[in-house]
């Protein structure tokens, strides 16, 4: 299983890393309303000129190029070439976006839901990758319930949480005795009371089997606690 925190670093030399500012438009806080406001800059730790080569040409530049960087996670060109249609991804495309996700959470507005920090935050996320799957876990750390959130429908003759066997009650316990290990009982009680859903989604297939990385980081980018038709 595949923890939001987790680092993978695909390579074998970390070279062509340096991270330049190309003319992608990011978001910004704006200090005095709260709201974002448009920049020229691109994140410092997104390599724009290696990410264009990812897209334009798979013969374009090193394998090797960095072309994410932010002093947790890094990813080369490598690892991002087999982002296409019904092609499986690496774990490590997953930790990378993960961390990305993590570094927009900063530009996010001061009333809008706060995701993916750590015991602070009202909901963690887990990306989980089991059985050659991925598929998201989120813990909602108020309200005493834990959402999978799978592209994947399992067969209509098994139990919507049959399909997952023991991987996340597993990762249940231990979320629980880590908050119990730090002495925040409150929490690690919330855990141990909370309840397993299964979040239906309007999008969800059996059929298809390669694609639920994409799926998952999507979902990632994307949940904030609605339902899952939103």
């Amino acid at each position: 299983m595949t923890g939001v925190l987790g680092v993978e670093e695909v390579g074998d030399e970390r070279d062509e890393c340096g991270l330049n500012a190309g003319e992608r438009k990011d978001s910004v806080p704006n200090d005095m309303t709260g709201k974002t406001a448009p920049t020229t800059e691109a994140p410092a730790h997104i390599n724009i000129e290696a990410s264009h080569d990812v897209v334009g040409s798979e013969n374009k530049g090193s394998d090797n190029a960095c072309v994410y960087d932010n002093d947790f996670a890094w990813a080369t060109k490598k690892l991002f070439l087999p982002l296409k249609p019904h092609v499986e991804i690496k774990a490590g495309v997953i930790n990378a976006w993960a961390s990305h996700l993590n570094n927009r959470e900063k530009e996010r507005l001061t009333t809008s839901l706060s995701r993916l920090f750590m015991i602070t935050s009202p909901c963690v996320f887990f990306p989980v990758c089991a059985n050659d799957h991925y598929y998201l876990v989120v813990f909602w750390m108020k309200k005493n319930t834990i959402e999978i959130i799978d592209n994947s429908k399992p067969p209509k003759d098994m139990d919507a949480l049959e399909k997952y066997g023991i991987d996340i009650g597993l990762m249940k316990d231990m979320f629980e005795a880590y908050f119990k290990e730090k002495n925040l009982l409150d929490i690690s009680e919330n855990i141990k009371k909370s309840a397993l859903n299964v979040l239906p989604l309007e999008w969800a297939i059996s059929t298809n089997k390669k694609d639920c990385g994409v799926y998952l980081m999507r979902h990632m980018e994307t949940y904030v606690g609605k339902k899952g038709s939103e």
